[in-house]
């Protein structure tokens, strides 16, 4: 099923016959956060990708003119910011395959992303943690519109070094109200 659509792509929900093309973009994360989600196989990637998508919002982003995935966005309700049975908060994350990048597809799936969740869903808020070393999304986020709200200090560990200690990552917020997304 698709959930957005732009220019360019689709936004929609796993299929098993993606697993070959997420398994591509699964066993060659780009950044450290996603290290823990390695996969082996396609099998791996197919199972890996029914399981998330039972806990979460996960869908893959596609080509239009041949429905090619390219790359992934997940959605997390945040039940700590649920009023009065109603969650407005959203936490989010996106990947794109290497082959696909620079190609301005991040900010376009992203961009569709805010747009489904402030219409269809009602969100008021949307954040996303990042690396401080991943400059590309802290420029896509900041592309968005969203603004920087804290850099926690050695927050938290996805990679050990050569003596087998954790390797302690900065993790910045980023954050975007729909009032700020709906002026652009």
């Amino acid at each position: 099923m698709i959930i957005t659509e732009t220019e360019r792509l689709l936004v929609r929900e796993y299929e098993s016959r993606d697993a070959q093309a997420m398994y591509e973009i699964l066993s060659h994360p780009t950044v450290n956060c996603f290290m823990s989600e390695i996969v082996g196989s396609p099998e791996e990637a197919d199972r890996y990708m029914k399981e998330s998508s039972s806990e979460m919002m996960h869908f893959v982003v596609a080509t239009r003119t041949d429905d090619q995935v390219i790359g992934d966005m997940f959605v997390e309700a945040d039940s700590e910011h649920d009023h009065l049975g109603q969650c407005d908060t959203y936490g989010l994350g996106w990947r794109l395959s290497g082959n696909h990048q620079g190609k301005g597809y991040a900010t376009e799936m992203v961009r569709a992303l805010f747009a489904y969740l402030f219409s269809a869903r009602g969100a008021r808020r949307l954040y996303a943690y990042i690396e401080d070393n991943n400059i590309p999304s802290q420029r896509l986020a900041e592309r968005l519109g969203m603004r920087r709200e804290a850099c926690f200090r050695e927050f938290v560990t996805f990679v050990n070094d050569a003596e087998g200690n954790p390797i302690y990552e900065n993790t910045c917020v980023y954050a975007i109200l729909k009032h700020e997304f709906c002026k652009e």
